[in-house]
């Protein structure tokens, strides 16, 4: 027996106490459910009878409108049942308005394993935060059903969920193959330049590009290396992570930006150059003008630095001629070299 005021404790002593109990504790632990002050504890116990009939009571708790410490325990009681029905009862409230309810569902589900996975699938298609938390949940699993790998693919370029998907389907049989057949599709968002879209697009061509460089095509890699000019920086910069990717296919075309005049183009080439394995000694003069760019100088003294002091000469030129911050970064690198 159980009784308001007793010390948390005593409280949880007794939960596991009937919880061990297994199906002879769920009636006694199901008095104290609708007590305010003991319902939290009352579904521990539930919980850990890893019993049957402790769902539908659980799942009761969790689409009722209790407190919303008592539904996170709910939720995380549910996980401690591995059923299907428990799955199921978890899987609706993904999207729950509790963020605490939303996370326990989930974790609970990615507990359960194969059963949470099969639970979720349904919900990568209805879209906003219950997809999200669908992907999440496959994301850390064992393994993806191959069905799941176009729900996940089409969520590769919304934002919240596209982390999530993509590690998912590293985990699909054949999901990453899949995700090529939008290379083109991706590009041409990444070129329409639509804000969040053109980033998500973006970010996903490089996952791909780091994945699987044989999903691009020569056209698909001139047009990803175009897409270098990019006016917007983070786009700029998953497409630079991409081209080095996918080197040396379209590298003559990044070398010949770096030296263009585009200024844009000439940011994104140097970024996609400076983070290759081999230095490009060739590129010195590029590299210490591109000192003197607020979008690129970074990776400039990067790439600089590895090509270390056979750069200097190129380097004091570029200081001497810009002053101000390209003088500072140039200064900074001769220090490193004595």
């Amino acid at each position: 027996m159980m009784a308001a005021g007793l010390p948390a404790v005593v409280c949880w002593s007794v939960a596991n106490a009937l919880g061990a109990q297994g199906e002879r504790g769920v009636a006694p632990a199901l008095r104290y459910l609708d007590d305010p002050d003991l319902a939290l504890f009352a579904c521990a116990a539930l919980g850990r009878t890893r019993s049957l009939a402790a769902i539908d009571p659980l799942a009761g708790a969790l689409d009722g409108e209790k407190r919303a410490m008592v539904r996170e325990a709910a939720a995380e009681a549910l996980g401690m049942i591995h059923d299907a029905r428990a799955a199921e009862a978890l899987a609706r409230h993904l999207d729950d308005a509790e963020p605490g309810v939303r996370r326990n569902a989930a974790l609970s589900l990615h507990s359960m394993g194969a059963r949470g996975v099969a639970a979720v699938a349904p919900h990568l298609s209805r879209g906003g935060v219950a997809a999200t938390q669908a992907a999440y949940v496959m994301a850390l699993s064992g393994g993806v059903p191959e069905a799941c790998g176009p729900a996940l693919v089409a969520l590769l370029t919304v934002g919240d969920a596209m982390t999530w998907a993509a590690t998912a389907l590293e985990k699909t049989p054949g999901g990453v193959a899949l995700a090529a057949g939008r290379v083109s599709e991706w590009l041409a968002l990444v070129e329409g330049g639509e804000g969040a879209w053109a980033a998500a697009a973006a970010w996903s061509l490089a996952w791909l590009a780091r994945r699987r460089p044989a999903g691009f095509d020569d056209g698909q890699v001139e047009r990803l290396v175009r897409a270098l000019a990019s006016r917007d920086g983070y786009v700029r910069a998953r497409v630079s992570e991409a081209a080095v990717a996918l080197a040396p296919r379209g590298l003559d075309a990044v070398r010949a930006l770096a030296r263009g005049d585009d200024a844009a183009a000439r940011g994104g080439a140097v970024e996609a150059l400076a983070q290759r394995a081999e230095a490009e000694p060739g590129l010195t003069e590029v590299f210490a003008e591109a000192l003197a760019d607020e979008g690129c100088a970074v990776w400039a003294a990067h790439a600089l630095e590895r090509i270390g002091p056979s750069a200097r000469a190129a380097v004091e030129r570029a200081g001497a001629r810009h002053g101000g911050e390209a003088a500072v970064r140039a200064r900074r690198l001769l220090e490193r070299w004595g």
